[in-house]
């Protein structure tokens, strides 16, 4: 099984999501792989209640929104689908930088119903432990789980309390749960920094620590504030940063670093998306692959060597940007359409979360352009979003 069969594996748990959410909210029984058009609006209403209470004031993050038989839905058909591929990606992008993420003990730390462990599972992890405060959310990824022959054990944890067990992990990853972790705390970003080491002592030796979060501004720029409290302490970035100092991006207010990546959206995930309003052709996430310094190999990778950071931009004078990210920090890459020179037709071909090699850019200032000896190189690596 390779990471790239997502679509695959995902068609097999969307009838068993679907079963489970009828089962608990007593909706009908047909079509199994798809929802009729009034569970679709059903389920898109509580689509809209959810996105807006993870948004903005965050009023439903870290609640009981589970135990609301709409927003579980909402959760099982649309978010917890959006949630696995995620996964996938990341730890796709984990190992195009050299780690192992196939088999072994990993651990999914706020798992709620488990799609960070059923993605764990279906790349081959022969164990995995689910955590999280909720001990209904366990149990329901433990049917998940189960209806796949999948042993997922589970053990009830909340932030307030130190994970006590010795168990060592190759791998630990949580989804969309550190912005959950003390939001209303002024000191939020250096306790989740803090808990994020405390994990790391549960790796094995070069184990690797997922952290996948939204693509919200405010939750991206705290993300990366914890990033930047690691990499203070040593711990080595291994994806989606080429840069190991500070985060360049928060030196401005307005800034951000996110993936963002088209996919083959399920059918069930494109109805509801449709009903509920927001555009899901692309999936869009904030994320952080760390090591620690006690647990870290040797760096050893040399490309490569960029980060695409943005969409493509036109300035007034009509010259295409985009900004990218690499050993020497973040800046723009530009170049005026025509031009001619040999690297254009790849650079128009770059989108955001590409890595990529650049050699013999024309430095302008803070900036780069590109000039006839410029030469890109997008490497045919599991991180390209155009392999996915």
């Amino acid at each position: 099984m390779t990471l790239h069969s997502y679509e695959r594996d995902l068609a097999v748990w969307i009838p068993i999501l679907i079963r489970l959410w009828r089962a608990r909210s007593g909706a009908g029984t047909l079509p199994a792989d798809r929802l009729s058009p009034a569970e679709t609006q059903r389920v898109a209403r509580a689509v809209r209640q959810l996105t807006q209470g993870f948004g903005g004031g965050r009023t439903l993050a870290g609640g009981n929104y589970l135990n609301d038989p709409d927003l579980l839905g909402a959760y099982l058909l649309y978010f917890w689908p959006v949630s696995y591929v995620q996964a996938r990606f990341c730890l796709d992008a984990a190992r195009s930088a050299g780690l192992a993420v196939s088999g072994g003990s990993w651990l999914d730390v706020c798992a709620g119903p488990g799609p960070l462990s059923c993605a764990l599972f279906d790349i081959g992890a022969t164990r995995v432990v689910a955590t999280d405060k909720s001990a209904s959310a366990l149990a329901m990824g433990r049917i998940i789980a189960e209806s796949q022959h999948r042993d997922l054990q589970t053990r009830e944890w909340n932030s307030e309390t130190p994970i006590t067990h010795g168990d060592l992990y190759d791998g630990i990853v949580m989804g969309h749960g550190l912005n959950e972790l003390w939001k209303s705390d002024p000191g939020r970003n250096a306790r989740r920094a803090g808990l994020l080491r405390e994990l790391c002592r549960h790796l094995t030796p070069n184990g690797m620590l997922l952290i996948v979060e939204p693509a919200l501004k405010e939750v991206n720029r705290e993300l990366l504030d914890v990033r930047n409290d690691l990499v203070r302490s040593r711990y080595r970035v291994v994806s989606p940063c080429f840069f190991s100092g500070d985060c360049p991006a928060l030196a401005d207010p307005s800034a951000m670093c996110y993936a963002s990546y088209p996919w083959s959206i399920p059918g069930l995930v494109a109805d509801i998306a449709r009903a509920a309003g927001p555009d899901k052709s692309e999936v869009k996430m904030s994320y952080l692959c760390v090591q620690a310094p006690e647990t870290a190999a040797p760096a050893t990778r040399v490309k490569p060597r960029y980060r695409v950071l943005s969409d493509h931009m036109i300035n007034k004078a009509g010259r295409h940007r985009i900004v990218i990210c690499g050993a020497e920090g973040r800046f723009t890459l530009s170049t005026r359409r025509g031009a001619g020179f040999p690297a254009e037709k790849e650079f128009f071909k770059l989108k955001r979360g590409d890595a990529i090699e650049v050699y013999n850019m024309e430095v302008r200032g803070d900036n780069r352009e590109l000039d006839e000896t410029t030469l890109i190189r997008l490497p045919a690596s599991p991180d390209s979003k155009r392999r996915m």
